[in-house]
């Protein structure tokens, strides 16, 4: 393995005729499927520059990635992006599995988590360097919702579609 570029927070890394990123500021990454007990969705829509696009998400962060957090495990760390994007919280957080995002692209994983017991206890919105909408959708009413947002041009991550089946198995 050879590091070819060291930015501030990717790697790019060549191991044999593959090239890849990795990210430097790290320890993990984390992926929330978030819905109340009321069968309320909530999630994000939020611009992403590399794809120059909003993008309907659910809530996901880096481990460990700011100074007073540095010692964070998962659970602690999607349980603050929880609280940062959407303004909600969990009473338990149930781990679902861990996979690639793009395995051709990235050596990352994502820690993917289903919360539980959610309750309200902010605005949510993201940080300074974010810009984030909180949308709350009826379980019920996500079909007509994500298709009205994929007319106005917004990308629904595939992700988020995992996180559908999951709250769909877990009705």
């Amino acid at each position: 393995m050879k590091i070819i570029h060291q930015g501030k927070y990717l790697n790019f890394i060549q191991e044999g005729r593959w090239e890849y990123v990795k990210r430097n500021n790290c320890s993990g990454i984390v992926s929330i499927f978030t819905m109340t007990p009321e069968k309320i969705l909530v999630f994000t829509e939020q611009y992403r520059v590399p794809l120059k696009k909003w993008v309907i998400e659910f809530p996901a962060g880096l481990v460990g990635d700011i100074p007073e957090a540095s010692q964070e495990n998962l659970e602690q760390a999607a349980l603050r992006e929880m609280e940062e994007e959407i303004g909600y919280t969990a009473e338990k957080l149930i781990y679902l599995f861990e996979g690639p995002p793009s395995a051709g692209l990235s050596g990352e994983t994502i820690h993917f988590y289903k919360a539980e017991n959610m309750k309200k206890i902010g605005t949510g919105g993201g940080d300074e360097s974010e810009q984030i909408v909180v949308h709350e959708i009826p379980l019920d009413n996500i079909d007509v919702f994500l298709g009205k947002k994929m007319k106005e041009g917004v990308w629904i991550d595939p992700k988020f579609y995992a996180g559908l089946y999951f709250m769909n198995q877990m009705k």
